[in-house]
């Protein structure tokens, strides 16, 4: 864990002072700041209490002297959470958004040349907008910030422990803001917006049908929109827009392989959790498809990474233990 924290503080550390340094200013400090604060809050009197408290007061009563080393991951998952924000709320200064006409057609490509919010609205009449909204936002947030506070009060194996705190940390910063960079853009609900083009006009009227707007989902890419718009895509509110590749579905697949690990019998819980979070991501116009499926295929390829690199070190550790202990006999 102390791995973990070192990595996020060092992560925001570099954050801040690059970001300044790449804007020429403080300006966009305070919109940090407030984010961090609001996050805070979030997970003290957030929705996710409800949901998931229960379960950390179980393991926190079972095992007390993990509390400590919960709290440690509470603090370092602000920090980490904070310093992809600085990044993220820098893309369209770095890199105007460019991507979107493409992955509009990578999408059409691979759904029959259809798009496939169509594909997702289609099912409206067995899908409750207020519910959906929920999901997206309130309860993907409880279980994305407060994973790392799972692992410190649960898990007792501490290379399992070690390899999922590397891949949430690494997902942040890899798939969340270098990759989020190169591959800039805003989403199908902001295509007409950096296009100029109204490919995505119907989406828009399917949302306002299905009573979208209002939702929290909506009040989010409101909010995001208009900062974006008032200091010209500086982005300086403390959080930023970006689609490609979907943090929410790159989360939601983390869960999913951590639930699949530790149980049989739970695993199609955690897999139809990402299927559901991919599946909104579509359906509530923040994403496209293909940003889904590249952050699930990004999220396996770094946990197979781990895995043999982590796997690897500790034979390596198991190795050099005896040899220590034959130099001591010597």
């Amino acid at each position: 864990m102390l791995g973990f924290a070192r990595f996020s503080f060092v992560f925001f550390t570099i954050a801040i002072f690059a970001t300044t340094l790449i804007r020429g200013t403080t300006a966009h400090l305070p919109g940090i700041v407030g984010f961090a604060l609001a996050t805070i809050r979030y997970m003290g009197a957030g929705p996710w209490v409800i949901y998931t408290l229960p379960f950390f007061a179980y393991f926190g009563w079972k095992h007390p002297k993990r509390l400590s080393e919960a709290c440690v991951a509470f603090v370092a998952t602000i920090a980490l959470v904070s310093g992809y924000t600085l990044f993220k709320a820098l893309i369209p200064s770095l890199v105007p958004f460019w991507a979107d006409p493409m992955l509009a057609e990578w999408d059409r490509a691979l759904h029959g040349g259809h798009d496939p919010w169509v594909l997702a609205h289609s099912l409206s009449a067995w899908i409750d907008t207020d519910g959906a909204a929920f999901t997206y936002s309130g309860l993907w947030g409880a279980f994305a910030f407060s994973f790392p506070v799972l692992l410190a009060l649960s898990d007792q194996d501490e290379v399992r422990k070690a390899r999922y705190l590397w891949l949430y940390a690494i997902s942040w910063v890899l798939i969340g803001d270098i990759l989020a960079v190169a591959f800039s853009a805003a989403g199908p609900i902001y295509f007409e917006l950096v296009t100029g083009r109204s490919d995505f006009a119907p989406m828009l009227a399917s949302l306002r049908e299905l009573t979208f707007p209002g939702t929290s989902v909506d009040r989010v890419q409101q909010a995001l929109w208009r900062e974006y718009s008032v200091d010209g895509g500086l982005q300086l509110g403390g959080s930023g827009i970006s689609a490609f590749p979907s943090m929410h579905v790159a989360i939601a697949t983390i869960w999913a392989i951590y639930v699949s690990e530790r149980s049989i019998i739970f695993a199609p819980v955690g897999i139809a959790f990402a299927a559901t979070i991919l599946f909104l991501s579509v359906y509530t116009g923040w994403h496209y498809a293909v940003d889904g499926y590249a952050s699930i295929a990004l999220v396996g390829v770094i946990f197979v990474v781990l895995r043999i690199f982590l796997h690897r070190k500790m034979r390596k550790a198991q190795r050099k233990a005896p040899s220590q202990i034959d130099q001591a006999h010597a």
